[in-house]
């Protein structure tokens, strides 16, 4: 079976397509440049399954069949794009990004950076630059609490 491209459209400056793979139709949109996408199943009628299986019909669906399922789609991407454009999903969206990036922060800035020393008795050991902290060498990474 062949992807068919079925309809491209641009909704509120965001490129959408719409694809149909046997009897799944998908859809994908841009956003914000992230991409967003799902598919649904279609089930055709049984009678014309048949046909379609054995070679007698040459489309799985008829026209209108194809349109109702282009229309359902466009309605969906339709709706999901005015709930990313709502202000309550920006809000949410904005917080989630905060709060990744304070916890990018807080990993990068909670590395450690070690450098081998040795002590006064001339056994090596590691030191901490950023806690300054220093433990006794061992085999494995260092870590300190």
């Amino acid at each position: 079976m062949k992807s068919v491209v079925l309809v491209k459209i641009d909704y509120k400056g965001n490129p959408c397509l719409i694809t149909q793979f046997g009897s799944f139709f998908q859809y994908f949109f841009e956003f914000n440049g992230e991409l967003y996408g799902d598919f649904m199943d279609f089930r055709p009628n049984f009678k014309r399954w048949i046909l379609w299986k054995l070679g007698l019909e040459k489309e799985l669906y008829s026209e209108q069949e194809k349109k109702d399922a282009q229309d359902l789609i466009v309605d969906v991407i339709v709706r999901s794009v005015d709930l990313l454009n709502s202000p309550e999903k920006r809000a949410e969206v904005e917080k989630k990004r905060q709060s990744l990036l304070t916890r990018k922060r807080y990993a990068r800035d909670s590395k450690c950076f070690w450098q081998t020393r040795s002590g006064e008795d001339k056994e090596p050991r590691y030191y901490c630059l950023l806690h300054d902290i220093e433990i006794p060498f061992t085999e494995e990474y260092p870590k300190h609490d």
